[in-house]
């Protein structure tokens, strides 16, 4: 999906929710969290983003690119218009679906809500890259959505993400089409996906260190290991309580293990040890290796 895309959809999301504001008699006075996303691609960022949009206090987009419009001009309602238009697009229209993936709850509130406490944007490296790129966009969103900023940090093993990285990328799509060719590793590609990673590795570190934020670090395996207390525990980062049959309801559609995707590719000579070497640079990523 290239940038001049990716912008028409910000334009268009900005356009359409400026417009419906004027005339919606909703209001976001309840509102007390913005939780952003912060990270790497094919981490999780989308399980754990419907699993918060299905609490009847939240809505959690996909995908609007916040930062975007606020550099755009938005401002805090024509903002949150695109949120919750995205949330509910998502449940009604969508279903829940997003990238191959059912990221339904059953009997959860997926694009509607009670009191609208938190509100947030699924969009995670995008997100991560417009503030290591241009940090004064953080004192915009603060004074855009005049409320508190929270985020989130979801962590899955490097060596999973970037397998999906290459297996999702479009060549080794169209290779696999065409030649039956699953599982073959194209070496270069792979090359650039792992310095990809640690590239957003780097900005994220950088990120931590440079701006004052509260960012919630998230295991995708141990939160799949636990996803009570996992759940529980971001929630209440966000400052919301979950009831039980909330937190059921979620837990019901959880896997009950990660997706192993480093076991889809045979990996050339080196590549593990270069994945290796760069994870000994960062802390969160110390649990890690290719076996584990």
């Amino acid at each position: 999906m290239g940038n001049r895309f990716r912008r028409g959809v910000a334009l268009g999301a900005y356009g359409l929710s400026a417009a419906l504001s004027r005339f919606d008699p909703e209001t976001y006075d309840d509102v007390e969290v913005f939780c952003a996303f912060l990270g790497y691609s094919r981490s999780g960022h989308s399980f754990i983003a419907s699993m918060l949009d299905a609490h009847p206090n939240m809505a959690i987009a996909m995908e609007v690119d916040a930062l975007r419009m606020v550099e755009l001009g938005a401002d805090r309602r024509t903002l949150f218009k695109a949120l919750t238009m995205r949330s509910a697009f998502m449940a009604r229209v969508r279903r829940n679906r997003w990238s191959g993936y059912d990221y339904a709850v059953p009997g959860g509130h997926q694009g509607r809500w009670e009191r609208l406490r938190v509100i947030g944007d699924k969009q995670g490296r995008r997100t991560l890259t417009r503030i290591h790129e241009k940090p004064q966009l953080l004192d915009r969103l603060r004074d855009t959505i005049q409320c508190e900023l929270r985020l989130l940090h979801v962590i899955r093993n490097p060596f999973d993400s970037i397998a999906t990285m290459h297996n999702r990328h479009h060549s080794v799509t169209k290779a696999s089409s065409r030649a039956g060719t699953e599982g073959v590793v194209l070496p270069d590609l792979l090359d650039k996906k792992i310095a990809a990673y640690f590239l957003q590795c780097r900005r994220m570190e950088e990120v931590r260190t440079t701006c004052k934020l509260e960012i919630l670090d998230i295991h995708q395996e141990a939160y799949l290991a636990e996803p009570i207390s996992g759940l529980a525990m971001i929630i209440e980062f966000l400052g919301l309580g979950a009831s039980d049959e909330y937190v059921q309801r979620c837990a019901s559609v959880t896997l009950s293990e990660p997706r192993r995707s480093r076991f889809s590719i045979e990996w050339p000579p080196g590549s593990i040890a270069s994945v290796r070497s760069h994870m000994r640079d960062f802390e969160t990523l110390f649990r890690y290796d290719f076996h584990t």
